[in-house]
């Protein structure tokens, strides 16, 4: 009986891996469309196998701009990997503008460990928003990670300091 629940409790045992994703796309509203930018950065407990599959769950704050208004959201998200590849449901809440409301979002593409020792996500794909409030909206589009660019720049930025001293 104990050996089940140790096993049981390894099953459970996950790591963070977080991301700073780049979001570009499309905003439609009720009333018009505009492009849109924006960043997403997620803190994902995951568990994931040698082999590239496993899950994960976490948050996620938003914030994105099109047509000059802002939006912010916050939420869970759950994560399926699958040897590279990636899907991901998320659902929040969404404020814009005085409009609020319920958010659910769609994420596939490329995402996962990079590598064991390195706690980035990675996530490179496609992202669907669905906003359900009061003005009904959906945002699509491309998301690039920048976490290993902003640690690379980091990096160069921390070496370069110390030469200069």
């Amino acid at each position: 009986m104990l050996s089940l629940s140790l096993a049981a409790l390894a099953l459970l045992e996950t790591f963070p891996m977080v991301s700073l994703p780049l979001t570009l796309g499309g905003h439609r509203t009720t009333d018009d469309g505009a492009f849109s930018w924006g960043m997403r950065p997620e803190v994902i407990a995951s568990r994931i196998a040698e082999d590239g599959h496993g899950w994960g769950a976490g948050g996620y704050v938003q914030y994105e701009r099109a047509a000059g208004n802002a939006l912010y959201a916050a939420g869970v998200t759950l994560v399926g990997y699958a040897g590279g590849s990636g899907i991901a449901l998320s659902g929040g809440y969404y404020e814009r503008e005085g409009d609020t409301g319920p958010q659910a979002s769609l994420f596939f593409g490329p995402r996962g460990r990079v590598h064991p020792d390195v706690p980035l996500d990675s996530p490179f794909g496609v992202r669907v928003d669905a906003q359900l409030g009061e003005e009904r909206s959906l945002i699509v589009g491309v998301q690039l990670d920048t976490t290993a660019l902003l640690v690379l720049v980091g990096g160069v930025a921390a070496v370069l300091s110390t030469g200069s001293r």
